[in-house]
Order: structure tokens, then C-alpha cells, then sequence
């Protein structure tokens, strides 16, 4: 059996978006900035990047992501990296993307401003992950 953990520390870029499934499982997506610094060749020179990585968490866990988190707010996730593929509607086109599925959603800093403070940990069902978009 292979295995591929990945573990997230950012901050989301923008509300999540929540979907349902035609079953009614509950699926947000959102995408989490990672900033990094890094010194460039022999200069020294200090340089920032910023990687923006797409994650998906399902059931309870997604509505909950849905409840408790907005744009700004830092996160850990602990998850697996998977693909999807489709076709794009307009042009006809293969597409395929990576991206994060969370089995495991840490919020970090304070609630999403609406008065609800967040749970401190909240884990995922990953059993209904093969989602279809």
C-alpha cells in the first residue's frame, strides 16, 4: 500500500465555497496561501514566495468549514494529496488539478467575526472523498 500525508499551515484566500453532491454530501473547497522566505543563490538575497494550495474537506467537516472559516483565517491542515480530472464544458479540453483532502482541519487564530468561536480540531470523513468535481 502507498501512502502520501501532506501537512498545510496557512491562510485562506477566500471564504470557502460549499457544494453539495447529488447524494447530499457536503464538500468546501478553499484555497490556503503558504508564505515562505528563502535566501537566493550566493547574494543572500532575501526573497518571499507565496504557494497557493486547493483544499477539499467533505461532510461535517465541510459545513463546518463553511460555519467557521473566512478569508484571512489561519489554518492547519493535515490531509492527502489526490487529482481530478474532467473535461471543461466550453472548450472540450482535459483538465486535471492536485489538491489537498483534508482529513483533518486545525483553526487557528480567532472565529470568522460572525461571534462563533470554531472548534479547535475537527476531523474528516474521507469516505466520501471521490467526489466528482
Amino acid at each position: 500500500m502507498d501512502y502520501c500525508k501532506v501537512i498545510v499551515h496557512g491562510r485562506l484566500t477566500k471564504d470557502p465555497e460549499i457544494r453539495y453532491t447529488p447524494g447530499g454530501t457536503a464538500v468546501a473547497s478553499f484555497t490556503v496561501a503558504v508564505n515562505r522566505k528563502f535566501r537566493k543563490g550566493n547574494s543572500g538575497e532575501a526573497i518571499e514566495a507565496v504557494t497557493f494550495l486547493p483544499i477539499r474537506t467533505f461532510g461535517k467537516s465541510a459545513e463546518h468549514a463553511g460555519q467557521y472559516l473566512a478569508k484571512g483565517r489561519p489554518v492547519l491542515v493535515d490531509g492527502e494529496l489526490r487529482s481530478s480530472e474532467w473535461t471543461d464544458k466550453e472548450s472540450g479540453q482535459n483538465r486535471s488539478m492536485l489538491y489537498v483532502a483534508a482529513q483533518k482541519i486545525i483553526y487557528l487564530g480567532k472565529g470568522n467575526g460572525n461571534g462563533q468561536s470554531a472548534p479547535q480540531e475537527e476531523a474528516t470523513d474521507t469516505a466520501d472523498a471521490d467526489v466528482p468535481f
